[in-house]
Parts: structure tokens; C-alpha cells; sequence
């Protein structure tokens, strides 16, 4: 396809075209987020359990076990709803609903010293409040390509590196 552009990602592939992006992950990277988001629901439903046995708990010692569970379980509901609500999950985004770009990239490297594992972090951030996070492999001038072509189909778009 004419105007087709494909960037390495960590764990996938970024391809832009002339209105959308789309990421294509690898299948581990799905089983990652699976296992993340069960291991979380069944942390909670650990505790909830906790809190029915809560009246057979005597001593000092099981109060402050209970209370440190219910204070991680409050810890991972949060994170959950905030990557249920506030990740973008689907991986075709329109190019003309980004608004912002956030890059994490530490400009004292020196990109001699690039290596299969060298990332660019890259958070795109849509008109609704939704981010989603991509990680690019480390590669000479990518950034630079990358930036060049999402500004060249969207130009209201803010760019911002943070140190």
C-alpha cells in the first residue's frame, strides 16, 4: 500500500498510514496483559473472601496481615480500572483523535550504544483522555522519522519529550 510506513516495536510492529495507526503485538504480549488483569481480579476476590472470615480473626498479627491485603487489594483495583478505563485498547487509532505525544527518551545515551533491547517510550494520547503506551526499538533517527510522519497527517498534534 502507497504511503505505508512500518516501525519496529519492542513487541510488535507500528504501521501509519494516511489516517490511521496500527500496532500489531506479538501473541505474548496479549497473554502478558490476560495474566495481568486475572492475577488482579483474583487478588481481589482473595480479599473479599478475607473479608467474610474477618470476625474469626484474634490477635495483632492476623489484623495487620488483613489490613496490608486490603490496602494491596485497593492498590491493584485501582490500577485495573485505570487500564480497563483509561488505556486505549484497540490497536487501530485514527491519526486526526491524537492530540499529544509524550516521549520518554534519555538524550544522554549515546546511540552508539544501541542494543536489541534499547526502547524509545512513546504515549499517545487521544481527545477522550485514553493513552496508550508503545515502546520502539532504538534505532538511528527513528524518533525522528516517526515524529516526521505522525506530524505530517496531523499537524494540530503537540509533541513533548520529558526528561
Amino acid at each position: 500500500m502507497r504511503g505505508l510506513r512500518t516501525y519496529k516495536l519492542i513487541d510488535g510492529e507500528l504501521n501509519i498510514d494516511y489516517t490511521h495507526l496500527c500496532i500489531t503485538y506479538s501473541i505474548q504480549k496479549y497473554f502478558r496483559e490476560f495474566m495481568k488483569i486475572m492475577g488482579g481480579i483474583a487478588l481481589i476476590a482473595a480479599f473479599l473472601k478475607k473479608i467474610n472470615n474477618y470476625d474469626n480473626f484474634y490477635g495483632i498479627y492476623e489484623n495487620i496481615i488483613f489490613w496490608i491485603f486490603a490496602v494491596g487489594s485497593s492498590i491493584i483495583a485501582y490500577f485495573l480500572v485505570e487500564h480497563i478505563f483509561k488505556k486505549i485498547w484497540g490497536n487501530k487509532i485514527k491519526l486526526n483523535d491524537l492530540v499529544k505525544i509524550e516521549i520518554d527518551n534519555d538524550e544522554d545515551e549515546i546511540d552508539i550504544d544501541i542494543d536489541e533491547d534499547s526502547k524509545i517510550e512513546i504515549t499517545l494520547f487521544k481527545n477522550n483522555g485514553r493513552s496508550k503506551l508503545v515502546q520502539l526499538k532504538k534505532q538511528n533517527c527513528i524518533l525522528e522519522s516517526f515524529l516526521d510522519d505522525i506530524k505530517k497527517r496531523n499537524l494540530r498534534i503537540q509533541i513533548k519529550h520529558i526528561d
